[in-house]
């Protein structure tokens, strides 16, 4: 990943979130709690990858889908007001959605963007299910234990 794509992305993820902002304090209040959420998990798999020595374009890869992996939360608040998916939506599958419909899968390689979706579309599950390319599994791992570690 090249660093302007990673600042696009950024720039993509404050618009986004802003669509999300309301009147309704505890909605907001929602919305502003996974925003901050997002932005430390990003940075925490940016530390990641840097720990384990990964090439500069796949540190940078590492915090975009940190950024990227509760996209599926703010729809989730707003239409079910809650964060809790056995009882609303699957977060992931959703954010993997959110993402494709703002065209995020056209803005990265194809490679890109299938570690970006593998990892966002399972980040919150019980198990990281099998993949045949070892990047995609490495990149879930990193997401899910920068967000466990930040919950």
């Amino acid at each position: 990943m090249e660093i302007s794509v990673l600042e696009g992305l950024y720039q993509w993820f404050t618009d986004y979130v802003k669509s999300y902002y309301t009147a309704d304090q505890q909605l907001q209040a929602m919305i502003i709690t996974k925003e901050q959420h997002t932005h430390l998990v990003a940075r925490h798999c940016k530390d990641l990858a840097l720990s384990l020595g990964l090439p500069a374009g796949d540190v940078l890869l590492a915090e975009a889908v940190g950024l990227c992996h509760d996209v599926g939360r703010f729809k989730q608040a707003t239409l079910y007001r809650t964060f809790k998916d056995p009882i609303s939506v699957n977060h992931g599958l959703l954010g993997v959605e959110e993402l494709k419909a703002e065209g995020i899968d056209r803005r990265l390689a194809p490679d890109e963007w299938e570690i970006l979706a593998f990892a966002v579309s399972c980040h919150n599950a019980a198990a990281i299910p099998g993949h045949p390319a070892m990047r995609p599994l490495a990149f879930a791992k990193i997401v899910r234990d920068a967000d466990i570690f930040l919950t």
